[in-house]
């Protein structure tokens, strides 16, 4: 049932206000039931229609603090307030603004004003509204806003809000109206139309319900079939989860000693290392023999370009032999040469001197970073030696403790000479 259809059943239930009851000093217990029952219905039947109202028509924060059931059981008079501006809003928003100017009420003075405007404000309404019914009621039931007959105020007004609401949505036809008409044939029609209406609705619910079930019934069939196949799995885990359980058992005695998946990982990590730093150590041993063998060899010489050579006067008579390079020779006669330059005092011109400091200048950096690159060849050949003197001893260690044989020895040339 959608909201619409929700509302029409409300008026419906709602056109039919059970009269104001006569004094009760001579009821019965069970009048007395009835009086209450009738009570609650009222306010229940205004909660309602306010609520439905809601979800078409935003609501206020103050308004959803007082909103309740029982609001109007006991005197109210914040919830009066809220409630009735809310639904005169609703009914018509311009016209409102232009009748009630007092609102916000928060003052005495303003509240006096604001409950003589709603009164005015309400006889206007069943001046503007045929369908309108709301009863007259005196300023001191809204002084005090609550009880039965302030309650049936309320309700009529609500009913012909929510009717004005419905007209906007749906075909008058199957309205009924909040004020009972005394046209028979206007009755008759309406009951017709509503007959219709209902019967409409009952088939449109009868076929959901029918859809539901089948729905329901194959939705339900096929559960089963889930359910029944989940069984048997946990039935096949049950199964397999105890025969893992003999295994490990029948494993376990027969091998009590065996080492467990944990241990068998750690070991199996620290032979991982192990191989780790066995290839590292062979890497080294390599390059080292790629040394001594390249330092062993007789093949490495000095390049000498005798055609290129240009040899000053001075050394002549020290070089004895031009085709092949003596470095003994080659520094005797460069030092030679070097004290006979210095005793050339060349003349000490401005250019001379620039000249020279920009050379020196460049030599001192070009000395300076072959100082730098040999310091850090050095510091390497040291951290290599290093390294491989410690790898060798702990390779030692660990042959000693395994009385195998190394693996591998350093490679020595059998030229102690080179």
């Amino acid at each position: 049932m959608t909201k619409i259809d929700e509302l029409i059943h409300l008026i419906l239930q709602n056109s039919k206000v059970t009269p104001d009851r006569p004094r009760l000093e001579n009821d019965t217990m069970a009048d007395l039931k009835q009086y209450k029952e009738n009570e609650s219905r009222i306010h229940e039947q205004l909660y309602d229609n306010v609520f439905l109202l809601s979800h078409f028509y935003p609501t206020s924060k103050e308004l959803n603090a007082v909103f309740k059931k029982d609001m109007f059981i006991k005197n109210n008079k914040t919830a009066f307030f809220e409630v009735i501006y809310y639904l005169l809003t609703t009914l018509n928003t311009e016209l409102t603004k232009q009748r009630i100017t007092t609102w916000p009420p928060y003052e005495i003075k303003r509240e006096n004003k604001f409950r003589a405007e709603v009164l005015k404000y309400i006889n206007e309404l069943n001046t503007l509204y045929d369908n309108a019914d709301i009863p007259h009621i005196m300023s001191s039931h809204l002084i005090s806003p609550g009880g039965l007959k302030f309650a049936k105020f309320m309700l009529k007004l609500s009913q012909l809000v929510v009717y004005e609401h419905l007209k906007k949505m749906e075909p008058l036809d199957v309205l009924y109206c909040p004020k009972p008409s005394k046209n028979i044939m206007l009755t008759k029609a309406n009951i017709g139309n509503l007959k219709k209406k209902t019967a409409l609705i009952e088939n449109g619910t009868r076929e959901l319900l029918n859809k539901f079930d089948n729905n329901h019934f194959q939705l339900n069939e096929e559960a089963l079939k889930i359910d029944t196949k989940l069984n048997e799995l946990n039935d096949k885990i049950r199964l397999a989860r105890q025969k893992n359980t003999v295994i490990r058992e029948e494993f376990n005695k027969a091998y009590p000693s065996y080492p467990s998946f944990e241990s068998l990982n750690e070991k199996l990590h620290q032979l991982k290392t192990e191989w780790e730093h066995l290839q590292e150590i062979q890497n080294i041993f390599f390059e080292c023999d790629q040394l001594i063998t390249y330092l062993s060899s007789s093949a490495s010489v000095l390049e000498h370009y005798k055609d290129e050579l240009k040899i000053p006067n001075e050394v002549l008579h020290i070089v004895r032999n031009q085709d092949e390079l003596d470095l003994k020779e080659f520094f005797h006669g460069l030092h030679i040469l070097l004290e006979h330059k210095a005793l050339e005092l060349p003349n000490p011109t401005s250019s001379f001197i620039e000249c020279n400091l920009q050379q020196l200048k460049e030599l001192n950096e070009k000395y300076s970073r072959i100082k730098n690159s040999l310091s850090d060849s050095v510091q390497k050949i040291e951290a290599t030696i290093e390294k491989l003197s410690t790898e060798i001893a702990e390779l030692a260690v660990a042959v000693d403790n395994e009385d195998e044989e190394p693996l591998a020895v350093p490679l020595m040339s059998s030229d102690k000479s080179a």
